[in-house]
């Protein structure tokens, strides 16, 4: 099985996440790698280490979990997460 997981930014004050579909996007398969995919409520920042990736921070509003199998019979799992703007302090968050 096949997992991929998208990652969304909901500005602040907007009513639902940008259009710009999935803003940086991971792929990966469980026999070679494992990924962590957030909570509701978890804090997350992207940070872009070069290229156009986007980058954001905040803290997980929802998660949509996509389930499918393709013509050839390869099981896939499409994990959408919303990350929202917030006003928390992240420097109470961590001590780095």
């Amino acid at each position: 099985m096949k997992y991929f997981v998208d990652f969304q930014h909901h500005h602040a004050g907007s009513p639902r996440p940008s259009d710009d579909g999935p803003a940086a996007p991971i792929e990966f398969d469980p026999s070679e790698a494992s990924a962590i995919v957030p909570n509701v409520g978890d804090y997350v920042q992207l940070l872009a280490l070069g290229g156009n990736a986007a980058q954001f921070s905040g803290k997980v509003s929802s998660r949509l979990f996509r389930y499918f199998v393709s013509e050839d019979g390869v099981q896939s799992v499409q994990v959408n997460v919303v990350v929202k703007d917030t006003e928390d302090d992240w420097g109470q968050l961590v001590k780095e």
